[in-house]
């Protein structure tokens, strides 16, 4: 599918009092949410536990999850939680003005319980917890379920979690296993992401069982 004008661009701040009137706008995003509550291939036919990744960096995998948790949480009326799982390219924090903090990085690292991380953005029904302070830099491979365990304590509390995954062509930097997710979608640019790019993503998607739930195109216009 395609995703019109994002809410949140890369370059900007969301504008919070713009919010219902883009939200109404936004007919896709309303597609992509509602296409992912009736999966028949995921346990209770809803993706609870969604990572958006890229082809690479700049596809618009950041403006594609923070919006489709922004409007998962005003459709469903239920709390969202959204989390930064890109330690190399952190940004969700800084396009809903929100601290650092200890963030996924603390989870990781610093064994910080995960309700002591999660931030109260100024949307309703919409929680983050952002990559953190000490995200940056971060490259090494995470072999553990320590986000996933962690996520896991709180996934209850929430209609959805959508994890800001980094681009699919570097594996070596996801903080949570793929496969441990109800799926994936894949963010591709349109006349900017190589089609053999995109195909040799899918297939090592596949190749760690990795559950792919479709592809949004993104810069179509």
């Amino acid at each position: 599918m395609s995703v019109a004008e994002p809410i949140v661009a890369r370059n900007g701040v969301p504008q919070t009092r713009k919010y219902a009137r883009q939200l109404r706008s936004s007919e896709p995003y309303e597609d992509l949410y509602r296409r992912l509550q009736f999966l028949e291939d995921v346990g209770d036919n809803r993706a609870r536990l969604c990572g958006i990744t890229a082809c690479r960096n700049g596809d618009g995998a950041s403006t594609t999850a923070i919006n489709l948790a922004l409007f998962a949480s005003q459709v469903a009326q239920r709390p969202v939680l959204l989390v930064d799982a890109n330690l190399r390219r952190p940004f969700v924090h800084r396009a809903l003005r929100l601290k650092p903090g200890a963030g996924v990085a603390g989870i990781l690292h610093g064994g910080v319980p995960v309700a002591d991380v999660i931030q109260q953005s100024s949307i309703d029904n919409l929680s983050v917890i952002p990559a953190g302070a000490k995200a940056t830099g971060q490259h090494r491979a995470y072999r553990s379920d320590c986000l996933h365990q962690a996520l896991g304590m709180v996934e209850d509390e929430f209609e959805m979690i959508v994890l800001d995954l980094p681009a699919a062509d570097d594996f070596g930097t996801f903080a949570v296993n793929p496969a441990r997710l109800d799926g994936l979608v894949m963010v591709v640019a349109a006349r900017r992401t190589p089609t053999a790019l995109a195909r040799r993503v899918k297939r090592r998607l596949q190749q760690i069982d990795a559950r792919l739930l479709g592809v949004v195109l993104t810069h179509w216009q």
